[in-house]
C-alpha cells in the first residue's frame, strides 16, 4: 500500500485493534484473579457490565470458566498455590507491545524494512498463539469465551494491518534538486554548487534510539500492569478472607438459632477434668448434673446468666435429678488475671477478693451471700474502691478490719489465681495442644455442664435436653496445678 492516506488509516485501525485486544485481555486477567467477585452471592448482587453480558450471551459461553480452566494460567495446569501468571496477562503484554510499537514507531522507512519485519514476525507469532488457544477452547473445554475470541480476532487484524503497513516508497517521491552551496575543498578553497539533500525526504526511520526506547516503554508498561494485578490480587485475597470470615459468622448465627444444634454441639464437646473439691457448691450434693461457671462478679452478662439459672434452670432441673452450681473466678481485670487482654471490668479483682474474704471468715454460706450481694450491686461497683467492698462485708456482719485483712491475704489471692490458671489450662492433657486455644477460658461467662463446655446458654429446650440426659462418668479430676506459667509470677497490682 503506497497511499500515505490509506496507510495512516490502517495505522489508526491497528492502534484500535491493539486497544480492544488489551481491554479484553485485561478483563480476562480480572476474571482469573476473581476481581469480578469472590462468591456467587456477591456476583449476583453486582450489576453486569458490557463484558459480562457478552461473556454470558450464549448458553455454552463463560469467560470465567475458561479463565479458571487449567489453560487459564501459565505454566498450564500449574497446581494451586504455586507461582503462575494468568494466560490473559501474557496476551495483555503482547497487545501493550503492539500498541507501543504502533504509537512510538508507526510507519517505517523503506530502507529500514528489516525493522518492520521484526514487528510483522511478532504479530505472526501472536496470531499463531491465538489459533492454538482457539483450538484448545473448541476441542478441550466445555465452554467457550467470547472475549477470548474477540481478542484473537484482534490478533488476526493486527497481523493483516502489519502486512498492509509494509514499508514502500511513496507514490510521488521528491526528486533530488541541485542547490548551490558553499563548501570548502580539500585545500580550504570554496567550491560553488553541490548536491543537496532531497527536499521533503526525511531521514530513515526508525533510528536505533527509537527502537530501544520502544522496548524500554514496553518493559515498563508490562511491569507496571503486573504490579497492578498483583496488588489487586492481594486486596482480593484480603477481601476474600473477610468474606470468608463474614460467611462463617453468618453460618454460626444460623447454626446458633437452633437449640438442636446447640445441644448436639454440647454432646460433641470433650469432657475435661475440673477441680471440684473444696469449692463452694450451691445445690444438693447428690444432684444429677453439675454446672461450673468461670465468671466475673462485675460482668453484666454473667449476672444475667446467674439470674437465668436461679429463676429457670434450677427449677427445671428438679424433675430431672437436680443441679449443683460451682463458681470459679475469672476476672477480666489485669490486677489479678495475667491472661486478661484488658481491664474490661476494672473492679472485678477487688470483687473476687471480697467474695473470698467472706469465705475465709464465714465459710461457703458467707461466700454465696457475698456473691449474691455483689451480683445484685454490680452496677454500683464501677468506681468503687476497696473501702466500698469492706462496707459490703460490714453489711453481712463482718468486722471491717478483719474483712480488709482477709481481702489482702495470700489465701484469698491464691484461690483466685488457682481458678484463673485452671481456666487457662482447661483441657490440657485431654485434647491435643492445638485444640487448647478453643477450650480454655478467654471470656466470661464460660459454662461447663457435666464437664462439657456449653457454647450457648439461652435456649431453654437445649437446657432441658441436657438435664434430661444421663451424664457420663466424669473424667479423672486434676490433682495437681496445671502446667503453665504460675500466676504467682504476676503479683496483684495496687488497688484502684
Amino acid at each position: 500500500m503506497k497511499s500515505s492516506f490509506l496507510r495512516t488509516v490502517v495505522l489508526i485501525l491497528a492502534v484500535w485493534a491493539a486497544v480492544i485486544g488489551a481491554a479484553g485481555s485485561a478483563y480476562l486477567t480480572v476474571e482469573h484473579l476473581h476481581l469480578a467477585g469472590q462468591s456467587e452471592a456477591e456476583a449476583s448482587q453486582q450489576e453486569m457490565g458490557w463484558f459480562d453480558r457478552v461473556c454470558t450471551a450464549f448458553a455454552t459461553s463463560s469467560c470465567e470458566k475458561v479463565s479458571q480452566s487449567p489453560w487459564g494460567q501459565f505454566p498450564f495446569g500449574q497446581a494451586k498455590g504455586k507461582p503462575s501468571i494468568p494466560t490473559a496477562e501474557l496476551g495483555l503484554i503482547y497487545y501493550l507491545f503492539v500498541l507501543c510499537w504502533l504509537v512510538l514507531i508507526g510507519q517505517v522507512s523503506p530502507t529500514r524494512w528489516w525493522v518492520h519485519l521484526m514487528f510483522a514476525a511478532c504479530t505472526a507469532l501472536g496470531l499463531g498463539v491465538s489459533i492454538f488457544f482457539d483450538y484448545v477452547m473448541w476441542t478441550q473445554l466445555d465452554y467457550w469465551c467470547p472475549i477470548c475470541l474477540l481478542a484473537h480476532v484482534m490478533s488476526l487484524l493486527i497481523f493483516i494491518f502489519a502486512l498492509l503497513l509494509w514499508p514502500r516508497a511513496p507514490l510521488a517521491p521528491t526528486m533530488a534538486v541541485f542547490v548551490p552551496t558553499q563548501s570548502k575543498g580539500l585545500e580550504g578553497e570554496e567550491a560553488d554548487g553541490g548536491l543537496a539533500e532531497p527536499a521533503g525526504v526525511s531521514l530513515p526511520w526508525p533510528n536505533w534510539r527509537a527502537v530501544w526506547t520502544t522496548f524500554l516503554v514496553v518493559a515498563l508498561a508490562s511491569g507496571l500492569q503486573h504490579f497492578v494485578w498483583m496488588t489487586a490480587a492481594s486486596k482480593i485475597q484480603i477481601k476474600s478472607m473477610k468474606w470468608a470470615s463474614d460467611y462463617w459468622k453468618k453460618e454460626f448465627m444460623r447454626y446458633n438459632r437452633h437449640w438442636q444444634h446447640v445441644y448436639m454441639a454440647w454432646t460433641f464437646e470433650p469432657a475435661v477434668p475440673l477441680m471440684l473439691k473444696d469449692e463452694p457448691v450451691r445445690g444438693p450434693s447428690n444432684a444429677r448434673h453439675t454446672i461450673v461457671l468461670f465468671s466475673d462478679l462485675q460482668c453484666p452478662a454473667c449476672g444475667k446468666l446467674e439470674e437465668t439459672l436461679r429463676d429457670h434452670i434450677v427449677p427445671m432441673s428438679e424433675k430431672y435429678g437436680g443441679v449443683k452450681i460451682i463458681f470459679k473466678h475469672w476476672p477480666i481485670c489485669t490486677d489479678c488475671n495475667p491472661y486478661a487482654q484488658r481491664d474490661l471490668h476494672p473492679r472485678a479483682c477487688l470483687a473476687a477478693r471480697a467474695a473470698e474474704a467472706a469465705r475465709i471468715l464465714g465459710g461457703d454460706e458467707a461466700f454465696w451471700k457475698m456473691h449474691d450481694l455483689l451480683i445484685a450491686r454490680r452496677r454500683d461497683m464501677a468506681n468503687a474502691q476497696q473501702d466500698w467492698f469492706v462496707d459490703r462485708g460490714k453489711e453481712l456482719g463482718f468486722d471491717p478490719a478483719a474483712f480488709q485483712k482477709a481481702m489482702d491475704s495470700d489465701e484469698a489471692m491464691a484461690r483466685i489465681r488457682a481458678h484463673i490458671e485452671e481456666g487457662e489450662n482447661l483441657g490440657r492433657g485431654v485434647v491435643a495442644e492445638d485444640k487448647l486455644e478453643d477450650l480454655k477460658v478467654n471470656a466470661t461467662p464460660t459454662v461447663l455442664v457435666d464437664n462439657r463446655r456449653l457454647r450457648t446458654m439461652h435456649y431453654r429446650k437445649a437446657w432441658e435436653m441436657i438435664l434430661r440426659s444421663r451424664p457420663a462418668p466424669p473424667p479423672k479430676p486434676a490433682t495437681s496445678k496445671p502446667e503453665s506459667a504460675p500466676a504467682a509470677a504476676h503479683p496483684a497490682k495496687g488497688h484502684r
